[in-house]
């Protein structure tokens, strides 16, 4: 048995120098754009679903760059409980240049996208925050 409780593929994309993050509802912390990844799918089919799923856009799998993978413990589960996620970047099929673009389905678990700096990592659960971290190291958001 694996020493993670799930595999997460994760979204890395910015709007003005921010990342776009989401919010599920009942939830108070935000995480990346993507979700856990269903038997039999890859990372791509994964992102494409869930990008779906999430924010009614399409990804465009040809823009799709590996980031590397992150492990952080998971808010909600007991203590010691690790995820993984596996990071991209890409973007969309539609023109996405603001918030307003990305529409939040009435049946989707998202209640909110919102953008994001480290200056806002609190607001984040710790994978999120590592996400942050990673992309301020990499001058992804500057």
């Amino acid at each position: 048995m694996s020493k993670y409780a799930f595999d997460k593929v994760a979204l890395f994309y910015f709007i003005d120098h921010k990342m776009v993050m989401v919010r599920k509802k009942g939830h108070t912390k935000y995480i990346n754009l993507g979700g856990k990844r269903e038997i039999g799918e890859t990372n791509r089919e994964t992102l494409k679903r869930e990008i779906l799923e999430e924010v009614g856009l399409t990804l465009d799998l040809t823009s799709l760059q590996y980031l590397g993978t992150q492990e952080a413990e998971v808010d909600g589960y007991p203590p010691g409980t690790l995820m993984r996620s596996f990071n991209y970047a890409g973007g969309f099929e539609e023109k996405v240049r603001s918030l307003k673009d990305f529409k939040v389905q009435l049946d989707s678990e998202i209640e909110e996208v919102a953008l994001l700096s480290l200056a806002d990592a609190d607001k984040t659960t710790e994978m999120g925050r590592k996400a942050l971290e990673l992309a301020a190291k990499h001058k992804w958001m500057r």
